[in-house]
């Protein structure tokens, strides 16, 4: 990991609000968005590259991993400490392992640091090329993407293997979001594939504030890379559809690149944790978490907040002594549906009530049990929904390898 730090106190607590305005006018000043959660201040520069800012009384804490996002990220926080020193005047010490920050030498920055540790990742994943759902650089939070044989997950998109085998130089063109020290179109078309990739709901962008933002952000991108090189290939036919859902006017115009699969984690299922368990949904739906029950809830996307709801997934994970082969009463006296996995036991009963139709799903792993509770508008879904549910997987997180 590279991680450049920025340490100090102010003088008093009270100056915590100057200290927050200030980091505002900075966020403006480089074009970025930031947030104030009070105790904590970000700068969110590009996808995969954050800037936080953490209060303990007076001492603050700045801090910023750049070596996912690329070197190009790691130059740009050099250059917002810099602000942050003048402006605060106050005497912050920074750590930085590359030495960028007293140097500037942006060459020794790739070559020394970032292309040996991207090569250790590299050698890595060719060690590796038979794993399953190998994921780089990424955080499971939210969701996990569904692997495919010969490629791993990235910020970027599905790598393939293959492509690892590259020398250092060109690999690093293709993984890192920011691979050049300025901001040029390659970079604004990065920050949208990466985007298009992780955060795109495509045809329900307009769903609700979160897809509608970063809608608006790939749109963003992609009109500052045009205007930065209006010769540089960009998915247009994407660039289009966006504009159309989010109501914007389109103002580039272009004929999209071919490519060899379909861009966006989300239009495919993808995986979501509960608990030690992974289940299996549409990337699309709207997930909310309600920590009062302890359940993941998932409900079908829609277009506009008008539409007719479709089906709602209830999902929680428990302690469950009674062993595998017991379920819970609601079972004893349905016709059930068995479920097949290698190293769990499961079963699934569908009843009708009133309008509308629902689904118990309950599978064992040795001392704990997912319980899943499904209700649709039509039978024909639940069978759908209970297709996700079969590839569901148990994977203590401790167990999870190397993928950050």
């Amino acid at each position: 990991m590279i991680e450049m730090l920025m340490e100090g106190e102010l003088q008093s607590v009270k100056e915590q609000d100057s200290f927050r305005e200030m980091w505002k006018q900075i966020a403006q000043k480089h074009k970025v968005k930031w947030e104030d959660f009070h105790m904590l201040l970000t700068m969110e520069v590009c996808p995969e590259g954050v800037i936080e800012c953490s209060f303990e009384d007076k001492f603050v804490s700045i801090a910023a991993q750049t070596n996912v996002a690329g070197p190009g990220f790691h130059a740009c926080v050099a250059s917002i400490y810099d602000d942050i020193l003048l402006d605060s005047g106050l005497s912050f010490q920074v750590n930085d392992p590359t030495g960028y920050y007293e140097k500037r030498d942006f060459e020794e920055l790739k070559y020394r640091y970032f292309y040996p540790w991207l090569r250790t990742i590299a050698d890595y994943v060719l060690e590796h090329k038979q794993q399953a759902n190998m994921c780089l650089c990424w955080s499971f939070d939210d969701y996990e993407p569904l692997g495919k044989d010969g490629y791993v997950v990235t910020p970027l998109g599905y790598m393939a293997i293959e492509e690892f085998e590259k020398e250092d130089s060109e690999l690093a063109q293709s993984f890192f979001i920011w691979h050049n020290q300025k901001r040029d179109a390659h970079f604004y078309r990065n920050c949208a594939y990466a985007l298009l990739w992780k955060e795109c709901f495509f045809d329900y962008s307009a769903m609700n504030a979160y897809s509608a933002s970063y809608a608006h952000k790939i749109i963003d991108y992609l009109e500052a890379a045009y205007d930065k090189d209006n010769l540089l290939t960009l998915p247009y036919d994407l660039y289009s559809q966006l504009c159309q859902v989010m109501g914007r006017e389109e103002l580039l115009h272009g004929q999209a690149a071919p490519r060899k699969m379909m861009i966006g984690y989300r239009q495919e299922l993808v995986f979501y944790s509960v608990g030690n368990f992974k289940i299996a949904c549409m990337g699309v739906a709207e997930k909310s978490y309600d920590s009062v029950m302890d359940t993941l809830n998932i409900m079908a996307p829609y277009k506009q907040e008008d539409a007719p709801w479709s089906w709602l997934i209830k999902a929680s994970a428990m302690p469950y002594e009674q062993g595998e082969s017991s379920y819970f009463p609601c079972f004893e006296n349905a016709q059930t549906i068995p479920l097949t996995f290698t190293d769990m036991q499961g079963k699934a009963c569908i009843q009708k009530e009133d309008d509308y139709y629902r689904m118990d799903v309950q599978i064992n792993k040795e001392k704990e049990c997912l319980y899943v509770e499904a209700i649709a508008c039509e039978e024909a879904m639940l069978q759908e929904i209970l297709q996700w549910l079969s590839l569901s997987i148990y994977q203590k997180k401790a167990e999870e390898s190397l993928k950050h």
